[in-house]
């Protein structure tokens, strides 16, 4: 793209590109004064003059051998067999010439065919036509061009807190810009909206761009750029010194509520947008709004409200979150700033809001995935497994696999930085009375500066865990399970007096049901979590076949014949006494 700074010098009028006729004292004759010069004999362009400039739209130019008052000229213009004339503007006097011009107010579209002619004519009768010798003159036109950028201003003049504020410039000739930018720097960070054609103003597009609403106090500098059809753009800069405002003091929120989402639940399916909406009065007194949302209660986003439309007297405020997983539970609360400075919260207390997905546990293939989960993400219900992990995420010893994305409501084909992730656990599905290593990342526990060595979490049971800062940066420790739960809930984590839970949230695992008598296996290796704990075996990786007392005899073959797996134990010899080696019976 082509950069050009096009100010014009006077005050943003158009008077120097469209200069209106000179009539100096010699011309200011009496009428027959110019008859008796005679009418003119030559009508056409010499030397630099061009009857025709190949801009777009251009500038149409003639010459005639006279120089009088009471002379005249025109221009006849032919687009697809429709003609109209423009009577063309004295510009002077060259070498004894008169000089007449006309520049078209619109632009025309690329690669329109034109074809014009010129008419000379006086106030006593005398015609003359420049016309190519009968053939008209004519061109193709090329990309349109802007000529001119001014007249910018903003509205309102002298902005609140919570007022909207827009910004406006003009372009020239008509139709000629294309698209344009405002670029603004609200306290030193520069930013950009769209200009947008607002229709015409003297004779000039007028466009318009939303810079939005300013907190009390904030200073912002802004300039305005249309691109033309040849891919050049324009900037009205105010000569240089940006145009700048300071923002005053607003007025205050009386009403900040009323916020629900949709489709409501029951209705909102994993095929729909999810919408999040709130209101506000009075009218032009909320500065900004956000949301905060997360799915299931894992990782939290912001997302900023905007305007859509009065309800009442209320401003209706809304953000489009898009799909979510089915059976997600997407958990959100709104904060707002507003006029006079002060911040609104909502719920102002408790849990946040809630929307659920609907969805299915059915899972026709048998593999640890709801099909309508591997369906969402992966267009099929075959296409994946529990245990895959396709984008790589989590710890190399406790990858973040498809299974932990269901639970935590992520997307499983973008991989979550490690240091964003609250909680990674393992086994990814835990089991009833089984062990289970927690890993808790900083962010899970914010404010803490310097960290703590250990974390306390708390659990819905009643139960603790300690958990110590590792290697990875993490806190990290185990925890067994209720031999009856069907869920496991992290309420808190904490440290001293301060504690986080998650926004009331907390953090909450399903855990696998087993048949009665069925003892915890985690890393299914045939060893229950108890018996390999109890003999300093690690009920969270594969050993069945280790043999940690080197004695020759597998860690899963000492517990089926109920031996220690720590203390060597050969297997018993046999020996055969009767009939002796080689008799025959």
């Amino acid at each position: 793209m082509k950069i050009k700074e096009r100010l014009h010098p006077e005050g943003n009028s158009r008077m120097s590109l469209k200069l209106k006729p000179f009539l100096t004292a010699a011309l200011l004759v009496a009428a027959d004064v110019g008859a008796a010069r005679g009418f003119p004999g030559w009508m056409g362009v010499y030397g630099d003059y061009e009857t025709h400039d190949g801009a777009n739209p251009g500038t149409y130019t003639i010459l005639m051998n006279q120089d009088y008052w009471g002379l005249h000229a025109e221009v006849g213009i032919g687009i697809a067999g429709s003609w109209t004339t423009h009577a063309m503007d004295y510009m002077g006097n060259a070498d004894g010439n008169s000089l007449w011009q006309f520049r078209p107010g619109e632009a025309l579209a690329e690669g329109t065919a034109v074809q014009y002619y010129f008419h000379g004519w006086d106030d006593w009768g005398g015609n003359i036509y420049a016309n190519n010798g009968g053939a008209n003159y004519s061109f193709i036109a090329g990309p349109a061009a802007i000529d001119w950028i001014g007249a910018s201003e903003q509205t309102p003049a002298a902005p609140a807190a919570g007022e909207d504020v827009r910004v406006w410039t003009q372009t020239w000739p008509r139709g000629a810009g294309q698209g344009g930018v405002a670029l603004y720097s609200e306290n030193g960070l520069w930013g950009g909206v769209p200009l947008a054609k607002a229709g015409t103003t003297n004779g000039n597009d007028l466009w318009r761009g939303d810079l939005g609403r300013f907190p009390a106090g904030t200073e912002v500098e802004w300039l305005a750029g249309v691109e033309d059809g040849a891919g050049t753009t324009h900037y009205d800069n105010n000569l240089g010194s940006n145009y700048a405002f300071t923002v005053a003091a607003g007025a205050p929120l009386a009403f900040f509520g009323g916020a629900y989402h949709w489709p409501s639940n029951g209705a909102l399916t994993s095929a729909a947008d999810l919408w999040l909406n709130v209101f506000a009065s009075p009218s032009q007194s909320l500065v900004s709004a956000h949301a905060d949302y997360t799915v299931n209660g894992w990782l939290w986003e912001r997302a900023p409200l905007a305007f859509w439309q009065m309800d009442g007297t209320n401003e209706w405020w809304h953000a489009d979150l898009g799909p979510m997983p089915p059976s997600a539970s997407v958990w959100y609360a709104f904060d707002a700033l507003d006029g006079a400075g002060n911040a609104w919260a909502l719920p102002a207390s408790g849990l946040p809001f809630s929307a659920h997905v609907a969805g299915s546990p059915a899972d026709a293939d048998a593999d640890g995935l709801p099909d309508d989960w591997e369906t969402y993400w992966f267009a099929s219900p075959s296409a994946t497994t529990a245990r895959a992990n396709p984008d790589g995420d989590g710890l190399p010893s406790m990858p973040f696999d498809n299974w932990m994305e269901c639970v935590a409501g992520t997307d499983p084909a973008l991989s979550n930085a490690v240091a964003e992730l609250p909680l990674l656990w393992k086994p990814s599905l835990p089991q009833q009375g089984g062990i289970l290593l927690l890993s808790a990342a900083p962010e899970a526990f914010g404010g803490l500066t310097p960290p703590p060595d250990t974390l306390a979490a708390t659990f819905a049971d009643g139960t603790t865990a300690t958990l110590a800062r590792d290697a990875t940066g993490r806190w990290s420790g185990t925890v067994w399970l209720s031999a009856t739960g069907t869920v496991c809930q992290i309420v808190s984590f904490s440290s001293g007096s301060l504690a986080d839970g998650n926004r009331g949230i907390g953090w909450t695992l399903p855990v696998r049901v087993l048949p009665d008598g069925v003892p915890a296996d985690s890393d299914s290796d045939g060893m229950p979590d108890l018996w390999e704990a109890t003999h300093g075996l690690d009920p969270l990786a594969d050993d069945a076949s280790a043999d940690a007392d080197s004695d020759g005899i597998s860690n899963l073959q000492e517990y089926l014949h109920g031996l220690d797996p720590q203390t060597p134990d050969p297997w018993p010899q046999i020996t055969i006494t009767w009939p002796a080696d080689g008799a025959v019976l």
